[in-house]
């Protein structure tokens, strides 16, 4: 059960705690199992526990980046994701986060341009094709939303039905 694999994932990480309080990832670690209990400030607080341990984790970035987003800090947001993106510029995750963040914040060619990155870096990433398929959507024409849709191999069902509906495919 999903808490039973939380319970686990919690003793494993104050476990390595244990063994090495200099380790970055057990801290994202907790962070992650207390979002899912939606405890948002303790979440942050061990995400920002694991940047003092290691300014450079890119994991860190990227969860606390999401935290923030979903909190509504859209300007903090984006500067956790070009922090990462700063450390690895290679990520096609990096970058789908950052274009959707772009999108999300109202700079469309901003979103556009992270979003042609990330799939210049990796064209069948999952995330990379879902957030790409919504910003593309936004920015029109509407059949070129669809492209990075036809491409999931998991398609989620709520962003593929979306983007179909909105670009007139009642068919398929």
């Amino acid at each position: 059960s999903a808490q039973s694999v939380s319970a686990e994932v919690v003793a494993t990480a104050r476990q390595a705690l244990k063994l090495n309080p200099k380790l970055a990832e057990p801290h994202v670690a907790l962070s992650t199992v207390l979002e899912h209990r939606f405890q948002w400030d303790s979440a942050e607080s061990e995400v920002k526990t694991a940047l003092q341990v290691d300014g450079h984790s890119v994991e860190a970035r990227l969860r606390y980046g999401q935290q923030l987003r979903i909190r509504g800090r859209l300007v903090e947001s984006l500067r956790q994701f070009q922090a990462a993106r700063d450390d690895d510029p290679a990520s096609a995750v990096i970058a789908s986060h950052l274009s959707y963040g772009w999108y999300l914040a109202g700079q469309l060619d901003s979103a556009l341009a992270e979003s042609a990155r990330a799939e210049r870096i990796d064209s069948l990433n999952q995330t990379t094709l879902q957030f790409g398929a919504e910003i593309r959507l936004a920015a029109g024409p509407q059949r070129e939303a669809r492209q990075p849709i036809q491409r999931l191999n998991r398609p989620r069902a709520g962003i593929t039905l979306y983007v179909l509906a909105k670009t007139g495919d009642r068919e398929t």
